[in-house]
Parts: C-alpha cells; structure tokens; sequence
C-alpha cells in the first residue's frame, strides 16, 4: 500500500540521517531528518525522527528548531517515549544558547552554505551540458534529474 511505501522511504530517511551523524555531520543529518518530518508526516518513523532533529540542531546550535521538534513530538504524539530525553535535549540547548549568546548556529553566516544558488557539489561528479553529473544523473529512476533540483536536502 501507499502508506507502506513512504514509511520504507522515512526508513531510508533515517537511515541517511544516521548515516550523517555517524560521520559527524549534524547540519546534513538535521536537513535530513527536516526533510523526513516534512515529506512523510505520517510515517511511523516520526517521534524518533523528531528526537533525533532536535538531537542533531542541539549539536549545531539551532535552537529553534530543537524547540520545535520537542513541540511537534509533545502535541503530535503525547504519549511518544521520546519526549523525555527530547525535553532534556531542549534544556541543554536553551542552556547552551543563554551562556553563549554569541555563538552561531552552524551554517548562518556562511555564504556557500545558504546561498540559494549554489549548486551542491557531487563527490566525483563532473558537469555535462545541461548541469547533469557525469554516468547518468541521480539513478534509481530520477529521470535524469539534475542535481539540486529534486526537493532533497542535500
């Protein structure tokens, strides 16, 4: 059923997610798990994405949306097992954000990062005509999309 189908895609999501913070990469998991919470809003994969969103932002010192992610869980899924540790997440972060105010969060500030028109770069990937990566675009039956125009986060 459709249901099953986008709850395997949350599932690849996550794993993605995961796969970023392994690697120490908590702007790109957050994005990930943004993405997620966004396009599969119910998969049952949620409450631990949610968690995992705020666990990711703390790390990267966005604030608000640990706040909202924590929100999310405690009026979306009230009886969530994850809304525990997300409050206790929330509370490190607001504690971190009051005793350095002056502290960024990761990626403001940085103008290849938030410039909209900055193409994200593909690891080995070189240019054809028509901006296209080089050995037939994203695969898994994109339609030779070009890269940064799939509605991904990445």
């Amino acid at each position: 059923t459709v249901s099953k189908v986008a709850d395997r895609l949350a599932e690849h999501e996550l794993y993605a997610a995961k796969y970023y913070e392994r690697r120490d990469k908590h702007l790109a998991a957050m994005r990930r798990y943004e993405y997620l919470v966004n396009s599969f809003p119910e998969s049952t994969q949620l409450p631990q994405a949610l968690l995992s969103m705020a666990k990711a932002a703390e790390k990267t010192h966005h604030l608000e949306t640990v706040q909202q992610a924590v929100d999310t869980l405690e009026t979306d899924y009230a009886d969530a097992k994850e809304i525990k540790e997300a409050r206790t997440v929330l509370a490190r972060a607001e504690a971190f954000a009051e005793a350095n105010p002056d502290v960024l969060p990761e990626g403001e500030g940085d103008q290849e990062e938030n410039d909209p028109t900055e193409m994200r770069k593909y690891k080995g990937a070189k240019p054809q005509q028509g901006g296209a990566p080089a050995g037939g675009g994203m695969g898994g039956g994109m339609g030779g999309q070009t890269p940064g125009t799939s509605g991904m986060p990445y």
